[in-house]
């Protein structure tokens, strides 16, 4: 029997983001923008903790990991 596997972050934010917002629940161009906005902040702090965009997955999406974005953009 197979093992399951983790679904695809990146397919996941990219459905999130370009058919859940835009298509279900019909939001603003304006407010689509700012969750990618918000989004890439967060993977550019990743990417300052020396995490590469491949490696995301949702474990890093903890705590801790907001805690220091927030402490990042300050």
């Amino acid at each position: 029997m197979s093992k399951p596997t983790e679904p695809s972050f990146w397919r996941l934010a990219r459905g999130f983001l370009h058919d859940h917002c835009t298509a279900q629940r019909r939001l603003s161009a304006n407010t689509v923008d700012a969750y990618k906005t918000g989004l890439e902040s967060f993977l550019a702090h990743l990417g300052a903790c020396g995490i590469a965009r491949p490696e995301i997955g949702f474990g890093y999406f903890d705590r801790a990991r907001f805690k220091g974005w927030v402490k990042w953009m300050l």
